[in-house]
């Protein structure tokens, strides 16, 4: 069953206090170019790519990289 509905995903890394850097994953490019022009500025810069699987599974391994970084440091 297809529902004909367009997902995006948004996943961002902090490199340091003046700029975001974000990959947006999409795979209708169109959609996502609009995207990237909703929510990039001088400071929050994104990158559109067609893989959305790939950008969901990086992000949620940064979060657990992340929860095991919090844990190790308490």
């Amino acid at each position: 069953m297809s529902y004909n509905i367009y997902v995006a995903l948004l996943f961002g890394l902090c490199v340091c206090q003046s700029v975001c850097l974000c990959l947006t994953g999409c795979k209708d490019e169109p959609m996502g170019l609009v995207l990237k022009k909703l929510f990039e500025t001088p400071y929050f810069r994104i990158t559109v790519v067609p893989d959305a699987e790939t950008v969901e599974l990086c992000g949620a391994l940064k979060v657990c990289l992340f929860l095991c970084l919090v844990k190790r440091k308490n």
